[in-house]
């Protein structure tokens, strides 16, 4: 009786192991199909030729930023807090055009050869004494179609808003002693924690962006949130039970928010949490290690 019951546990076990790998399995899959969706697309009014679609599981900004090109803009500054999605959001944008995607990410040290390339003597070989010239990857890009995403915009030094202010206005920039056109389907979508008015209790290390500067993204500034949908869409597509752990993380995110803590709580660490949950991790356990480096005061008041 004994080994009787013993093989029947076993067989219970291996069934519910069976079950929850299926269930998973079916998440997953209804998230790829929804990913195929489309649920917004521009086409050309005197051809009808697709210009641009947008599928469900992206980010809602996406169709904003699409919207806003399409009816003319080339300059977007995204504005939202750490891990909201800014730079996918971009890189969705140029899926979105059938498109590429450049990236440049910026910091207070950056110098302006990051944007426009550098040049060095030729020693040796037949063009010995000439200047060979480097161009950066903006100014590769500049005078094709696609999307360039200027990261962390407001890390930027004020050099570096001089540069752009030629590029993103006038229709060409000078690089290395030579004058490059922008193609009229290059995009700049630039992202920022702030909205270049310096750094603050959470974003202390943002700088404050030249108004000439701002001026060049004129009505076409858009404020990213977190985006409710996508990220269940993607943590049902992770784990089998999403609604408590996106309720926990949710619940946690409102308070580090209304309290104004100095912590992020984004889409970025409820992937992580999902992955930790996947992994076998207990959803308390996976919450603790969400806070590592916390301090208590601020665990007690976020997590309480």
């Amino acid at each position: 009786l004994s080994a009787d019951i013993s093989a029947a546990t076993a067989s219970l076990s291996a069934l519910s192991a069976d079950l929850t790998g299926r269930v998973e399995e079916i998440a997953r899959d209804a998230a790829t199909k929804a990913s195929r969706v489309v649920t917004h697309e521009w086409r050309d009014p005197a051809s009808n030729a697709l210009k641009a679609s947008v599928p469900a599981g992206a980010h809602e900004a996406v169709a904003r930023v699409v919207a806003l090109h399409v009816a003319g803009f080339r300059n977007v500054l995204l504005v939202g807090p750490m891990g909201s999605g800014k730079s996918t959001i971009a890189r969705d944008v140029a899926r979105a055009l059938s498109t590429d995607c450049g990236l440049q990410g910026f910091t207070e040290g950056l110098s302006e050869s990051a944007l426009i390339g550098h040049q060095f003597p030729i020693l040796a070989g037949p063009r010995a004494g000439e200047m060979e010239r480097v161009f950066a990857p903006f100014c590769r890009a500049y005078s094709r179609p696609g999307v360039f995403c200027l990261d962390e915009i407001d890390r930027a030094n004020a050099n570096m808003a001089c540069i752009l202010n030629e590029a993103l206005s006038n229709g060409h920039m000078t690089a290395l002693g030579e004058s490059l056109a922008r193609h009229e389907d290059f995009v700049v979508i630039a992202t920022a924690n702030t909205y270049g008015t310096g750094g603050d209790r959470v974003y202390a290390g943002a700088n404050q962006l030249d108004g000439a500067f701002l001026d060049r993204f004129a009505c076409a500034i858009l404020e990213v949130g977190y985006d409710r949908d996508l990220e269940r869409s993607i943590v049902s597509g992770m784990v089998a039970k999403p609604e408590a752990l996106l309720e926990r993380a949710w619940a946690i995110r409102e308070r580090v928010l209304s309290l104004k803590l100095r912590r992020g709580y984004g889409t970025r660490t409820l992937i992580g949490l999902a992955k930790l949950v996947r992994s076998g991790e207990k959803l308390d356990d996976a919450v603790k290690a969400s806070m590592t480096g916390w301090t208590q005061d601020e665990i007690s008041k976020a997590a309480p």
